[in-house]
């Protein structure tokens, strides 16, 4: 934005001088300690402008200026009219302080109108005659622009329009001017100066205050409307400030008076002259960007603080992010908190200008912080940053600060403690995308709040060894339940962590996905059920959920069964709980709609709408026996069987326990028809037995993805109907092999023959899997990201479709994978090697794995492609058949222990 520093009135015309940003002042990205204030030049340049080419923004008033100046260029009489137009320029702009004397032409005198009296030769007066009268003597034409930029020459000319001042003033006010300090008419001994008068209220006999040239210049024009007691005091600043040799700084002074010449900035300015020389610049600068010159300055105490806890480095950004804050009515304590802990923690990774993030209290207890971090020692990923992260988490939650202050974090181990403090800091989402949501979100927060005293003494009945599960459980609680009443569920929540937090079950587990879905959509009257269930039934849960990839899809299949057969999945859990799992991992790989229409089915099914303990006992086995043939298992005895046939008798007892028996063992028949369902949902209209675990496998990953469904599915479609080489003949394959005819394809899809004796293993084989749905259970087989309900099983069909990739199995003699390796060919043809999985996999698998790398390279005739620091590291691998694919980490083969 301009700025108007002055008009200044020349000889030549009305200029002015324009203040104008260099460029914006803002953090810069790479590194955001500079701010962009060049020390040599500013951040400010002053542009002189004539008067006719400044916008009316700058200067409303402009047309009248230019007709006031226009006017006085060229008077043929000195009347009230010529001096208003005068006093116009007079009280609008200033004179130029350097523009030498002139020696200028005595002004003309008015001649008075001439009167014509009749007289004996011509008693009419020359009216009604031909004859004319003598021709009045005309005025010279003056230009008085000249006259208004030399004091003396201004006096004089004030001097001789004085008979004229009271017409004029009531012009001026006619348009609008306050012409009450204008009222003395100007005398030989009393000639006020209008300028003086009307912006200072300064009336002198003789000679007016003469000015600093700067300050004449580029100062005194935005002090209009201040007594001369406050341009003094101003004037003072001016000399303390040094802005007669230091131009920059003069510049930024001035903007900053255009700006606002009020009490509080003139507090401001004071504050200027008491810090360092070096650092004057910079804060006027920030203080003029961050428009915060009109409202109450900091103390001088807290600015005393702050640069001592500042580094000329990091001044200029944290001066700016200091009255950012400032401006928000951050406290300043807070920030300095910040400050001080950045000094003493120093992180790249942290700003401090997101401060639009911060709607807490800002209460940051720097002593208990400082004793969290020291118990907490090196543990955490990002231990150097995590000082500020609880920094910025008291500015961002009201009452973070008092969790720190309330929880006695000694008396966990510090990676316990950690987990904890980190259960607290990522409770809620800080960023929601709708008001609703922001809503939401901040009332979890004050109802976590309110939870801290029962989560502490949940904790405290838990051995340690079980309170790293207990806390991570709560933390996907506490994510899962989004809505406000889902909250109402939390006390559940607490009694199935503490009784999952001990032995006999597992010391971490996935399970808490599935039971939060349990939890959520059961009656309260079964919650109940659910909680007090057998431990077998837990156990089963956290068997079936160790992988964190099935225990998605399992919650996925455990929702729409618990919205609509909440008796039913319970007698499930608690009965037969290994297969409920099985058939809700099974429902979760369909979508939601989908998934819901099958429970719906299945809920009409007969075997779910008929009542056979309303049957005689014969007519119930008949019943059963329709609806299972031989397909499902059937729950009848045989010993009911032979009684039903005859063939034998049986007591009331036992017929009785044999129909109990029948009750409760009708639960599988009912689920082995449930799955049936499921199966024929996921088959589509393809001709194949889901019942093999491949192809149900295939099914399952088509259910779930959504990048690639239509490719994979049509490769399915001719790969089921015989099309074995409908991959290896797609348009889009051949493209890309005429591309890179170099490659030996044959090679590269059957790959190489490696196995190799490891100690611990037996004999280990390396194989390219050149069998499609096997090729599909890349991530299946090591539970990552690439696995059936894991976040990118698209990418494990890209693998399948796509020429350029294949997948390497570790298998051992017993034919089990126990590593798997990713390998494609890049567009600049090297051979590109992914990270083995799984995570953690044995160093001597790597180092087989290179050893079979390197063969590969050398039989395709490829290079491998080594990933290194001083490129981008983009290895350039293309989808061809596929849409999207998760390009994961590039193995580093120079990295020692790798091999």
């Amino acid at each position: 934005m301009d700025c108007l520093l002055s008009l200044i009135r020349k000889p030549n015309g009305l200029m002015g001088w324009v203040s104008r940003v260099r460029h914006q002042l803002e953090p810069k990205t790479d590194n955001p300690t500079r701010m962009g204030i060049d020390s040599t030049q500013g951040l400010y340049e002053i542009v002189e402008s004539p008067l006719s080419l400044l916008t009316t923004s700058l200067v409303p008033n402009k047309e009248q200026l230019i007709a006031s100046w226009n006017f006085i260029s060229c008077v043929d009489e000195l009347d009230a009219e010529t001096l208003f137009h005068v006093l116009v320029i007079l009280l609008e702009t200033v004179s130029e302080p350097l523009e030498p004397e002139a020696t200028l032409p005595i002004l003309p005198i008015n001649s008075p109108k001439q009167i014509i009296k009749a007289t004996a030769a011509n008693p009419r007066a020359y009216k009604g005659t031909k004859y004319k009268p003598p021709k009045h003597k005309i005025f010279t034409q003056v230009d008085l622009r000249l006259y208004l930029c030399e004091r003396k020459s201004q006096n004089q000319l004030l001097l001789r329009l004085s008979q004229h001042w009271v017409k004029a003033l009531k012009k001026l006010q006619r348009v609008g001017y306050d012409i009450r300090s204008l009222s003395s008419i100007p005398k030989e001994k009393l000639i006020i100066d209008p300028y003086y008068a009307f912006h200072h209220d300064l009336h002198a006999a003789v000679d007016y205050p003469s000015l600093p040239i700067n300050f004449h210049r580029y100062l005194w024009f935005s002090l209009q409307g201040l007594n001369w007691q406050n341009v003094n005091e101003y004037l003072s600043i001016y000399w303390g400030l040094g802005l007669d040799s230091n131009f920059n700084l003069l510049l930024a002074f001035g903007r900053l008076l255009s700006l606002n010449n009020g009490n509080k900035t003139l507090k401001w300015c004071h504050i200027i002259t008491q810090q360092p020389e070096s650092r004057r610049l910079t804060f006027t600068s920030i203080l003029i960007e961050n428009q915060i010159y009109s409202t109450d300055p900091l103390s001088l105490d807290d600015i005393e603080r702050f640069n001592q806890i500042t580094d000329d480095i990091d001044y200029e950004y944290r001066l700016y992010c200091l009255f950012i804050a400032f401006s928000q009515g951050i406290s300043v304590d807070y920030m300095l908190g910040g400050f001080q802990l950045a000094s003493k923690y120093p992180s790249e990774y942290h700003r401090f200008d997101y401060l639009d993030r911060l709607d807490g209290d800002c209460l940051f207890p720097e002593e208990a912080v400082e004793k969290l971090i020291a118990h907490l020692g090196n543990v955490g990923e990002y231990r150097f940053s995590l000082p500020l992260d609880i920094w910025e988490k008291c500015g961002q939650l009201s009452g973070f600060g008092n969790i720190i202050l309330r929880i006695d974090w000694t008396k966990y181990p510090k990676e316990i403690a950690y987990e904890y403090l980190n259960f607290y800091r990522w409770a809620i989402s800080l960023y929601p995308a709708t008001n609703r949501e922001a809503e939401i979100q901040k009332y979890k927060w004050n109802f976590l709040k309110g939870q801290v005293d029962n989560i502490e003494n949940l904790l405290s009945r838990i051995t340690e060894k079980y309170q790293q599960k207990a806390i991570d459980d709560l933390k996907f609680y506490y994510w899962f339940w989004i809505e406000t009443y889902e909250l109402d569920l939390i006390p559940y929540a607490y009694l199935i962590v503490e009784r999952l937090a001990q032995s006999p079950f597992s010391q971490k587990s996935h399970a808490v996905k599935a039971i939060a879905v349990f939890i959520t959509y059961l009656q309260t009257a079964d919650i109940s059920i659910f909680l007090n269930a057998p431990d077998a039934s837990f156990l089963r849960l956290e068997e079936a959920c160790y992988l964190d990839n099935n225990s998605k899809l399992i919650a996925e299949g455990i929702a729409p069964i618990s919205k609509q057969l909440n008796n039913f999945i319970i007698q499930c859990f608690i009965e037969f709980p290994h297969k409920i799992f099985k058939v809700a991992k099974l429902l979760g790989t369909l979508n939601t709609p989908t998934s819901e229409k099958v429970v719906k089915a299945f809920s009409q099914h007969s075997i779910m709408t008929e009542n056979i303990t309303l049957l005689p006992i014969k007519d119930a086995c008949e019943f059963i026996d329709s609806q299972c043939g031989s397909q499902f298992s059937n729950p009848i005895p045989r010993k009911i069987r032979d009684y039903v046939q005859g063939k034998i008798s049986l007591s009331e007892q036992q017929i009785n326990r044999g129909f109990q028996k029948i009750c409760k063992q009708i639960q599988l028949t009912r689920l082995d028809i449930f799955e049936h369902l499921i199966l024929n949902t996921l088959k589509r209209d393809f001709d194949v037995n889901p019942e093999r675990e491949n192809i149900r496998h295939a099914l399952s990953m088509l259910g779930i993805i959504d990048d690639n469904f239509r490719s994979f599915r049509k490769f399915l479609k001719a790969y089921w109907g015989g099309n074995l080489d409908y991959l290896l003949n797609h348009p889009l394959t051949q493209t890309w092999l005429k591309k890179h005819s170099c490659i030996n394809i044959k090679m590269w899809t059957q790959g190489i023959e490696y196995t190799s004796q490891v100690d611990g293993f037996g004999l280990i084989e390396i194989k390219l899997e050149n069998e499609p749905l096997e090729v599909l259970k890349l991530g299946t087989y090591v539970g990552s990201c690439l696995a059936l309900g894991g976040l990118c099983s698209y990418s494990a069909v890209a693998v399948l479709l796509d020429i350029n990739k294949q997948v390497l199995y570790a298998r051992n003699s017993e034919g089990k994978v126990v590593a798997r390796q990713l390998v494609a060919i890049s567009e600049r043809e090297e051979l590109v090697c992914f990270y083995i999985y799984p995570n953690g996999v044995n160093s001597i698998i790597k180092k087989i794995f290179y050893e079979c790398d390197v063969r590969f390279a050398e039989a395709l005739n490829l290079r491998l492609y080594q990933p290194s620091s001083d490129q981008d590291n983009d290895c350039d691998v293309q989808n061809i058949i596929s849409q999207a694919w998760w390009e994961d980490d590039v193995w580093d083969f120079t990295l020692s222990d790798e091999m």
